[in-house]
């Protein structure tokens, strides 16, 4: 008979004769008797092996098991000791609480009305030193929040980030354990590690679309102004973490005009950057927009010089740029040592981007930093729809860099080289441009093995000499390294068995 086969009762009976160690290795066999026999094999005593960390306790309570709860605990069983949870199957790494933290992120008020009869500890602390009234404000209700509160749970308790118990509401977006907290005395005005206030911990997480979290907003907002103004210390006001993640109803209620504290819709935060560039660089369209209509300056640069437009340009956010500039963004701002928006959109390779700011007046030909002196042109070297773009917008196809490089060098280097050759040569490239050493592009491409593009710079010579008859020394003068002399020798040796090759042919 299989063992799946024996009825339930009498694999019960069995478990009841069998010793601990019998019965461990008994609830192994499979699953289905490991879940019948568990219950019987923690009231023998069992404990949990080095691999699953679950104490018997840690296991009744994660099932509510009523029962099994209260013979451990007649047992003996500590419900203050550490409960441990393995967070990923596999990882040495634990995650420390006690019995009353799972019942409560449990929600489970009768495991918890047990726990509190054996003298469970309201204000033990995990590993990351929350307790108890942490994690019931983070996942629970009132009624579990009340049953901790009074039994003196302490709502001043900070977790290993300095946040109180309900800072854990705020995050979590839950109004009314929000409000219950505050009316049983936890402190609006906390103020946690890195400065933030309870405000500022509504937009920590950084999630998108957290528009529920305006509630918890409105209801501090009521409570205490002075959070409004207050700075992290990064620098930022809880109004450029909610611009940011997006938040739109709860920046609409902190630029409320009505409030007695008005705030400046462009005060300086983290690297002086204001709300909508940070908003600008999360990504936050309808959030640039309503910032834009609050009279936001979509030109004021931060620390590094770069402004909301640069951001937007070098993320490739299209319809935020094109926000930025239909409402007057300096379309030729410069970040940094000569950096332009242009420039932050061919780099990243955002080739719409690029396009419209063409279109909007970006200086094609605009220079980049001194040290190098490239254009945007030698920038998107690599990239055939970038060429095309910035060439039909006038880009200087034959400029040099400090290197006396032209993009045309540059584009025979690159592992796309013919592709990219074939449009600057149709536009004109000179192919006989030579860089401060002396090298032209096809020595670029040959340096770099691309045979194929050597080819391609061949066909646009104004000398060819395996098929015009010139010199070698015109050949030299075209390929401009006369210590490459073997190279050429091997052209014209290719010439001639080609030319033999076709007269055999023939014959």
């Amino acid at each position: 008979m299989n063992l799946l086969d024996i009825p339930s009762e009498l694999l019960l009976l069995i478990g009841e004769e069998l010793s601990a160690k019998d019965l461990t290795r008994f609830t192994i066999t499979s699953r289905a008797v490991h879940s019948l026999l568990i219950t019987r094999l923690y009231y023998l005593g069992a404990q949990p092996s080095e691999t699953n960390h679950f104490p018997p306790l840690y296991w009744a309570v994660q099932h509510g098991h009523l029962p099994l709860i209260h013979g451990l605990l007649s047992k003996g069983a500590n419900p203050n000791g550490p409960q441990y949870k393995c967070e990923l199957v596999g990882c040495t790494g634990r995650h420390i609480s006690t019995a009353l933290h799972w019942a409560t992120k449990s929600n489970n008020e009768t495991v918890i009305k047990l726990l509190l009869e054996h003298g469970v500890s309201v204000n033990a602390t995990d590993n990351h030193n929350a307790t108890p009234v942490h994690w019931a404000c983070g996942n629970s209700t009132i009624p579990i929040l009340k049953l901790l509160v009074d039994q003196d749970a302490d709502l001043s308790a900070r977790d290993g980030d300095g946040d109180p118990p309900i800072a854990w509401a705020a995050e979590k977006g839950i109004p009314d354990v929000f409000e219950y907290m505050l009316s049983r005395g936890a402190d609006i005005r906390a103020i946690n590690n890195s400065g933030a206030t309870l405000l500022h911990t509504v937009f920590l997480r950084g999630d998108k679309y957290i528009d529920k979290h305006a509630e918890v907003v409105r209801i501090m907002l009521t409570r205490n102004f002075d959070m409004l103004a207050h700075v992290d210390n990064r620098r930022d006001a809880a109004l450029h973490l909610a611009a940011r993640c997006g938040s739109l109803e709860a920046v609409k209620l902190m630029l409320d005009e009505n409030l007695s504290q008005r705030l400046d819709v462009n005060m300086r935060g983290s690297d002086d950057s204001t709300p909508l560039y940070q908003a600008s660089e999360g990504g936050e369209l309808r959030m640039v927009e309503y910032l834009i209509s609050k009279s936001a300056d979509v030109n004021l640069p931060n620390s590094s010089g770069s402004t909301p437009l640069h951001t937007a340009a070098g993320s490739g956010r299209l319809e935020i740029v094109r926000a930025l500039v239909d409402a007057g963004a300096n379309v030729n701002a410069i970040r940094g040592p000569f950096t332009t928006v242009l420039y932050d959109a061919v780099f990243a390779k955002h080739v719409e981007v690029a396009e419209l700011l063409l279109e909007r007046g970006a200086d094609v030909n605009g220079y980049l930093p001194l040290t190098t002196r490239k254009t945007h042109l030698h920038i998107a070297a690599g990239n055939s729809a970038m060429l095309r773009v910035l060439l039909k917008h006038g880009a200087n196809i034959n400029a040099k860099d400090n290197s006396g490089s032209t993009t045309l060098m540059y584009a025979a280097s690159h592992p796309e080289g013919p592709e990219m050759c074939e449009i600057l040569l149709e536009h004109g490239a000179d192919v006989r441009a030579r860089d401060n050493e002396g090298r032209k592009a096809w020595n670029r491409a040959h340096e770099c093995g691309i045979h194929a593009t050597k080819t391609v710079l061949e066909k646009y010579m104004d000398i060819w000499p395996a098929r015009t008859g010139n010199s070698v020394d015109d050949m030299e003068e075209f390929i401009g390294s006369p210590t490459e002399s073997w190279e050429l020798e091997s052209f014209f040796v290719v010439e001639e068995v080609d030319a033999q090759l076709a007269a055999a042919a023939q014959a």
